[in-house]
């Protein structure tokens, strides 16, 4: 099974993860941080 986003299209999914993730009040992800399949 394949989970993998393209590192064009990771934008939107980096948004709605970061607005989870601010709402604990934790430090936001970067775009960088989570390009590459093997960082899903």
């Amino acid at each position: 099974m394949e989970v993998a986003v393209g590192d064009a299209e990771l934008a939107p999914y980096v948004a709605a993860l970061n607005g989870l993730v601010e709402a604990r009040q934790l430090m936001p992800c970067q775009v960088a941080e989570l390009r590459g399949e093997m960082n899903k």
